[in-house]
């Protein structure tokens, strides 16, 4: 039995042994991780102001002057960053995407106006940034034109003083600020697949620029997407959330369900770099689109959806939402809300950051199902079950132990076996072997 005891306590340390140390995150900021608030509302700034000292008023809704001049903002942000970044043929930099539907970064296309019926031309915005080993890319998308009831009753795309005006933070200010922050933030010498940035246009207007872009793509580009990763509302809200597609139903789901990849991705907590699960219907426009043409998704935004099922948007908790109102603005928000437009967006792109510099992000989502199924059940869960397998049998042996020598005691009782040993010892020791 001693033998026994020494194997299941044997067994007990391998198992703590065992346990998975957390790989060393790649996670690690090219600028100070405090800096990242003051550059995302630097870039906020400069977008609603198109790029001016002073705010200038003009609506970018889909098709319109405004939101040519807010997509010029964007590639200039781009360009900077571009020029700035270290040399190299391939890894490490920047660059505009080039094919026979985008030059120099810019894709344009017609669409049909849902608004007014009437064809017009809008922009995506497409930077990659060239990873180190891999083919394999992330796509980060958001919209940047907004929309508000109010433009409809204007002529003119200038915003005249007395105008009803939107500057249309949460849609989408804040969710192209952290796109651009990310841009700069991402620890180039450490990924090892490519990310793709991708600023889409007239998404307020039949999601046009997400069915544009997908259908641009060529099939090795389709094939070598890992997922699609698209941020917008951000700005406003209680807590920010995840959402990961079809609820069960796909295989990327389940992968990052089960692994719960990021340490900033706990599905529970609420603590500030953390990201809560959405399983009731969280699609943006553009995942939807980009989901029904086959890609993994993941969809970043904020809102208060704790209390279970909520039925469209919801910012907070028993207040009027902001989004396409005209109180969609910094001053406002900033007045009624504090800081919340920055902590959500410095929440996000922390998150993300953490997200793709984690190691082995290729490998793991992009495994099976089934794969993902088993690894449930490998690794620290193999640990975590052998190690309870263990302190059963420690259990059971004890309490087998504990009757099976109770019942020995009472045997030797019954037979009067303590006695006749004591005979035996008080008999001279030249006897003792005879009896």
């Amino acid at each position: 039995m001693k033998t026994f005891f020494k194997a299941c306590l044997l067994a007990l340390l391998l198992c703590l042994f065992a346990l998975p140390v957390n790989a060393k995150s790649a996670y690690a900021l090219s600028t100070n991780a405090s800096d990242v608030r003051s550059i995302a509302n630097s870039y906020l700034l400069d977008f609603v102001n198109y790029g001016y000292d002073n705010k200038v008023t003009v609506d970018r809704r889909a098709g319109t002057y405004g939101e040519r001049l807010a997509a010029g903002v964007i590639q200039n942000n781009l360009q900077n960053l571009e020029e700035t970044m270290p040399s190299g043929d391939r890894f490490n930099r920047l660059t505009p995407k080039q094919n026979s539907s985008t030059k120099n970064g810019v894709q344009t296309f017609e669409f049909v106006n849902d608004k007014t019926g009437k064809k017009e031309s809008s922009q995506n915005i497409i930077y990659t940034l060239k990873g180190a080993k891999s083919d394999k890319k992330v796509v980060l998308t958001t919209v940047y034109d907004n929309y508000f009831e109010g433009y409809l009753s204007q002529k003119d795309q200038i915003v005249t003083p007395g105008e009803e005006y939107s500057e249309g933070i949460n849609a989408s200010a804040a969710s192209v600020a952290c796109l651009l922050t990310l841009a700069k933030v991402l620890p180039v010498n450490l990924l090892d697949f490519d990310v793709e940035f991708v600023f889409l246009g007239a998404g307020y207007s039949g999601n046009s620029g997400a069915k544009y872009y997908s259908q641009t793509l060529s099939k090795s580009e389709r094939d070598n997407i890992i997922v699609s990763i698209d941020i917008s509302n951000i700005a406003l809200g209680e807590d920010i959330y995840y959402y990961s597609g079809n609820f069960g139903g796909n295989n990327f789901y389940q992968n990052f369900a089960l692994t719960k990849y990021s340490p900033s991705i706990s599905g529970s907590s609420q603590i500030a770099d953390t990201m809560l699960g959405y399983t009731n219907a969280g699609y943006s426009g553009t995942t939807s689109v980009l989901e029904g043409n086959g890609y993994n998704i993941l969809h970043i935004f904020a809102g208060a959806y704790n209390s279970g099922v909520v039925s469209g948007l919801r910012e907070f908790t028993g207040i009027e939402n902001i989004t396409n109102t005209k109180n969609d603005s910094l001053d406002y928000i900033t007045a009624n809300h504090g800081a919340v437009v920055s902590k959500n967006m410095e929440k996000a792109i922390n998150s993300l950051c953490s997200i793709l510099a984690s190691e082995n992000l290729v490998a793991e989502l992009s495994k099976s199902a089934a794969t993902a199924a088993y690894n449930f059940f490998s690794g620290k869960y193999v640990a975590i079950i052998m190690i309870v397998t263990v302190l059963l049998l420690l259990i059971v042996s004890t309490i087998y132990q504990y009757f099976l020598n109770k019942g020995a005691y009472k045997f030797i009782l019954d037979n009067g076996i303590i006695n006749i040993s004591l005979k035996i010892d008080d008999e001279s020791s030249d006897n003792k072997i005879d009896k």
